[in-house]
């Protein structure tokens, strides 16, 4: 599996150390703008940022993989910070499929991305139209802890009276 890498050079040898066991081909990318273009030519199945970078802003190269054409199938994950202060808005606005605790082991973290991949694979999300979320996703029990989550955060964000969340969470 193909994996593009973004952290700063001094972050790059930890986490060398935690993907080498999972036999991936992690490819690191410079800390730089070319780093959102290149991502999404190289064709990874995955596509992991730090959340701290120095010279660049992590959530700006997000955004701007997103906005790139073809890059919808991608899994964007952050690697968080320890004192991380990111909210599930950050997470939506920005494209991030997921945020990854930065201490995981090199088992957790390879069992991690691969469940996000087979969500993210499975879920076919439609165009964006304000105040509208549509998305479809395989029937399988292994996506209702994703799907509850998604929704868990687009209620949060909503305008939806008690009653509206009440039917919403019951489908």
């Amino acid at each position: 599996m193909k994996i593009c890498v973004l952290v700063e050079q001094n972050r790059r040898q930890e986490i060398e150390k935690i993907l080498e066991p999972t036999g991936w081909d992690a490819l690191f990318m410079p800390c730089d703008e070319s780093a959102a273009t290149m991502a999404v030519e190289l064709n990874p199945e995955c596509f992991l940022i730090d959340e701290i970078m120095i010279n660049i802003d992590s959530f700006e190269i997000c955004k701007r993989i997103r906005e790139l054409p073809s890059s919808s199938d991608m899994p964007i994950l952050m690697l968080s910070a320890a004192k991380s202060k990111v909210d599930d808005l950050d997470v939506l606005r920005f494209g991030i499929d997921n945020m990854i605790p930065s201490n995981l082991n090199s088992n957790e973290l390879k069992t991690f991305i691969e469940e996000k991949i087979v969500v993210k694979k499975a879920m076919k999300k439609n165009e964006y139209v304000e105040d509208w979320v549509e998305f479809e996703i395989d029937n399988d029990i292994r996506f209702v802890k994703e799907i509850h989550s998604i929704v868990e955060r687009l209620i949060n964000r909503s305008k939806l009276t008690p009653n509206q969340i009440f039917k919403l969470e019951y489908s």
